[in-house]
């Protein structure tokens, strides 16, 4: 028996991809397909640096292949990214970067080019433009015109795609640079609260925006600290939506593996704390705990919409003021994976091998087609913006890139952070 295990140890370490390869669709697939049968129906695909900042894989280099995440560059990626497995039998959760328009069009365009319904598939595809802009100190365009993108994306999603989210707070960030729980939770809230504001001037209703957010935070364990804050955060949220009329929507979390585990194997809600005599347990603790945290987050919270919301206090780096002297510094790792070295040549023959891949898929097209629905696309910027997300799945479908179709999309837009980054804070 023991030498029947060593047998599947060995076997099992042969199918971890090395470090490195996740970047190639083919190894992702694999380890997805693995999951599924072990009843992990939440697939949390990352994507590389690249892909979150609207390039394909020619701009790829050594760090960003270090760092991990799937190269998605064409519809091809994301056909080998899910071969064998069944939007119905899933739920996606990406978390896209700044913007979210070319995923989602890559993600409906696979869809039609399967057969499937867009309703098929639900999950998050969620941008977070101020996590980018906390973290990076720049953005692709202008925060307006990111949030008319966004817009559009709300109006288009609701019937192509309505099952997915589109936007995905991510707190961890504020929490690697130094936040406290209560921090951490204003932090995630006045963003929610600015993606609220930004989509209802352009249309979009509350009830809508609501059931389209989800946050990313670090407080996700079974601690009685992360279950204060969870409880704290819950609370908040339902307050802003009842105070926006949206009534008591759920509150949305990426998955971690801490949640996957208590899916599988159940979860200790339902001990019940006893005390022991002679013991210092006070199960009265807690509660007192959640409700200082509570009063110390909201006045957090109202600190910083007096200060004009979170767009404007990143704007002017004031952020630091809550996190503390080392948030700076601490901001400018703070959403990148732990590196493992990699050799040079390695890196290059991964990047070849996705070049390569790429290549195989771009001969085969008709150049003439893309050329057309990429004009559409140009054009649909500027005569008909409802209608750029549909231009955006048809070019996919045509054989563009994710780098062809972002370059149409910021063609016509002013680049205004790029460059010099935010009063030089970050």
């Amino acid at each position: 028996m023991k030498k029947q295990r060593y047998a599947e140890d060995i076997h099992s370490s042969w199918e971890k991809p090395r470090r490195g390869e996740e970047i190639l669709p083919v190894v992702t697939n694999r380890r997805l397909r693995q999951q599924i049968p072990d009843g992990q129906r939440v697939l949390k695909i990352a994507v590389d640096p690249a892909v979150r900042h609207g390039q394909g894989a020619d701009a790829l280099e050594r760090l960003d292949i270090m760092e991990g995440g799937v190269s998605l560059t064409t519809l091809q990626d994301m056909q080998t990214l899910f071969c064998g497995i069944q939007p119905t039998d899933i739920s996606l959760q990406i978390q896209a970067g700044a913007e979210n328009a070319a995923l989602l069009g890559m993600t409906a365009a696979w869809l039609r080019a399967n057969g499937y319904a867009g309703e098929s598939l639900q999950g998050i595809i969620g941008a977070d433009p101020l996590g980018v802009l906390a973290v990076e100190g720049t953005l692709p365009l202008l925060p307006a015109a990111i949030y008319d993108l966004l817009a559009r994306e709300f109006i288009w999603a609701e019937k192509h795609l309505p099952r997915v989210g589109l936007l995905a707070v991510d707190s961890r960030i504020y929490q690697a640079a130094g936040a406290s729980p209560a921090q951490e939770i204003a932090c995630a809230l006045a963003v929610a609260q600015e993606y609220l504001g930004e989509m209802q001037r352009r249309g979009i209703a509350a009830a809508r925006i609501f059931s389209c957010l989800s946050f990313a935070c670090s407080f996700q364990g079974d601690s009685s600290e992360d279950l204060a804050a969870r409880q704290v955060l819950r609370r908040l949220w339902s307050e802003m939506s009842m105070m926006h009329g949206a009534g008591n929507p759920p509150l949305r979390f990426f998955a971690e593996a801490t949640d996957i585990v208590r899916r599988n194997a159940g979860s200790c809600s339902h001990l019940r704390w006893v005390r022991l005599p002679g013991s210092g347990f006070d199960p009265g603790r807690g509660r007192r705990q959640r409700d200082a945290l509570f009063r110390e987050t909201r006045q957090l919270g109202q600190d910083m919409e007096q200060l004009g919301g979170m767009l404007r206090i990143l704007e002017r780096g004031m952020l630091t003021r809550f996190l503390g002297r080392g948030a700076r510094r601490r901001f400018q790792n703070a959403c990148a994976a732990k590196h493992l070295p990699l050799g040079i040549l390695e890196a290059r023959r991964l990047k070849s091998r996705r070049l390569a891949d790429i290549g195989e898929y771009v001969i085969d097209m008709d150049e003439a087609e893309k050329r057309r629905a990429l004009a559409a696309l140009s054009i649909a910027m500027v005569k008909e913006p409802e209608g750029v997300p549909s231009r955006i799945e048809q070019a996919f479908l045509s054989g563009a890139s994710i780098s062809d179709i972002v370059i149409q999309l910021h063609a016509e837009q002013p680049d205004f952070y790029a460059g010099h980054g935010l009063n030089g804070v970050y």
